[in-house]
């Protein structure tokens, strides 16, 4: 494929790759700079594209390695949130201290709250997430 027949594809994968940069970056800025980035790059290397997978897995792909690539660069060293081992020991002797998905998720008051704090997990574990799937009641 060349990149002229590879542009007009383009607009409709955007929508899908902001959501997934979201996911791996700390603001909406990062996010459009990153889906944009991505864009850029499939572009410039439509050529290799060969259509072995569906053109999003393809954009999701790029999308990561530079996602990855920019984090090994920075090396996010979040300085407020450090935390000592004492620290994390004394938290988790705790009775309100539990790894168990649903006390958690009752924790997180909102979604924002949650989404927060999965945006300061790091990269590869950022990359790992994703939204479950709704269950409802009776197995529907």
């Amino acid at each position: 494929m060349d990149a002229a027949d590879l542009a007009p594809l383009l607009p409709a994968e955007a929508p899908g790759l902001l959501r997934f940069a979201r996911r791996l970056t700390r603001t909406t800025a990062d996010a459009e700079d990153l889906v944009q980035d991505t864009l850029t790059r499939a572009i410039e290397r439509a050529h290799i594209f060969r259509g072995e997978s569906s053109l999003a897995t393809w954009l999701h792909r790029i999308e990561h390695h530079l996602a990855v690539d920019g984090a090994r660069q920075v090396r996010e060293v979040p300085m407020d949130d450090v935390v000592t081992a004492t620290d994390v020991e004394h938290r988790w002797s705790q009775d309100e201290c539990t790894v168990y998905a649903e006390a958690l998720v009752t924790r997180a008051e909102t979604r924002e709250e949650l989404e927060d704090a999965l945006v300061h997990l790091p990269l590869v574990h950022r990359t790992a997430w994703r939204r479950p799937s709704i269950v409802c009641a009776g197995g529907g």
